[in-house]
Order: C-alpha cells, then structure tokens, then sequence
C-alpha cells in the first residue's frame, strides 16, 4: 500500500484571508509612521539647534568675546528665515556680522523641507554665557503642519527649553495663548 503523502503549500482562499488581513493592517499604520517620521524630523533639527545654541554660548565664554548664531541662507550671513543653515561665529566689533577675515566657528545644515526662523535677526551670546535682550525663539517648522512643528525659547541666562502644547490643541505655544507661527 502507497503511504498517504500531505501536501504542502496554502489555499488561494487562505492566501487572499491573509493578503487582505495585512493590507488592512499595513493601511491603520501608514499614517502613525508618516506622522513618527515628521516629529523624529522636527525632533532632530530642535536637537540641532539647541547644540548650535549651547556651542555659541561656551565659546562665548571660552574665547571672552561675543558669539552669534542666526539661521543663513548663504552660510555666510543672517537672515531670519531660512530652509538652509545655522552659523555660529565670533563678533568682536559688535556689527552682527561675522568678524572680517574670520571663518565660522561652526556650521550646520537643517533637513529640508524643514523651515527655520528665529524672532531676532540674531542671537548673541556675551563673554558671561548671557544672551543679550530678551528671551528669543527659534520656529521649527514643516509647510502645512503646524502640529508637528516645535520652538526652542533661549532664556536670558543662555539656556535653551523646549516649547509645549499648553492648551491641548496639538499646536506648541511659548507662552499660554502664543502658539507655534510659521512663516
């Protein structure tokens, strides 16, 4: 007598159960991941100007001058917007401007199609660590979602914080009442 043999393999009804559980499955998590992916973007450009803020304000101190980081278009001047780059540099003459014939203490490009603006035309770190005026505020933004968007707040006493969602819109506010604006 030949031995009964089981065959192997999957059913197409099985095969569709399956392909359709998964589609549905993969269709709920599509949005979750494209929504991760924003904030882990905004996330990273928040995290790189906080170092950018915190390297101008040490060499401030170390070098016992004043030290300025804007956002640039160039990479060689402050504007106040930009989808480009953050320059730190040395100002000892007080103009704003990067010293004549000195190069950047540093330079970091911001991911696109991120949107970086600071309220100032520039933030600037005296010899003692303290940013001069009042606090400032660095927007980042992408186009059209202003709930994954973030704000880091310098103090007058240099030292940067993170911007939260006071009212549970989903929108974060540097005060109560004063949400994220992007221009």
């Amino acid at each position: 007598m030949i031995p009964f043999k089981h065959q192997r393999g999957l059913t197409l009804l099985e095969l569709v159960v399956t392909l359709t559980l998964v589609s549905i499955l993969a269709g709920l998590a599509l949005p979750s991941f494209a929504r991760l992916g924003r904030h882990l973007t905004v996330g990273t450009a928040t995290d790189i100007v906080r170092a950018m803020a915190n390297l101008a304000r040490s060499e401030a101190v170390k070098r016992g001058t004043r030290v300025i980081v804007c956002p640039s278009l160039d990479g060689t001047a402050c504007t106040r917007q930009t989808t480009g780059t953050l320059l730190v540099y040395t100002d000892r003459n007080r103009d704003g401007d990067p010293d004549p014939g000195s190069q950047p203490i540093a330079r970091e490009t911001v991911a696109q199609p991120l949107s970086l603006s600071y309220n100032r035309p520039y933030l600037a770190f005296s010899p003692r660590g303290h940013a001069y005026g009042t606090n400032g505020t660095f927007s980042i933004c992408l186009p059209d979602d202003l709930a994954s968007g973030a704000m880091l707040i310098i103090s007058n006493t240099g030292r940067p914080r993170t911007a939260r969602d006071y009212d549970g819109d989903g929108v974060v506010e540097r005060a109560p009442g004063k949400p994220l604006q992007c221009p």
